[in-house]
């Protein structure tokens, strides 16, 4: 598993984060993603869907060892989560109306 920022070191952190550096919060994520605690936002790679909204422990699940993740943000908690959504999306909405999640983070 490779777990990499969005591109451009574009990454959307949740208000409710006390630590706003994402470098060190990203860092946690690797070194221990239980203890880390967090919501992560990633890109899916289900054909149809944009994005999943998991808690960083299930990075340990099978399903993603085999997968490079790409985090497109990192929140306390899942409404920080849906915050994130929503703050992603009206910026995706503001530069391009026809741009999706996957070309904004590629």
């Amino acid at each position: 598993m490779k777990i990499k920022i969005g591109s451009n070191d574009r990454i959307y952190i949740g208000q409710e984060l006390e630590e706003k550096n994402h470098y060190i919060l990203m860092e946690k994520l690797k070194k221990d993603p239980v203890k880390a605690g967090l919501y992560i936002l990633i890109l899916s790679e289900n054909e149809g869907e944009e994005m999943e909204i998991i808690k960083s422990c299930e990075l340990l699940r099978p399903v993603y060892k085999y997968r490079d993740i790409k985090v497109c943000g990192i929140a306390k908690n899942r409404d920080d989560a849906f915050m994130l959504v929503k703050d992603m999306a009206e910026d995706i909405l503001k530069q391009d109306e026809k741009c999706s999640f996957r070309e904004y983070f590629k």
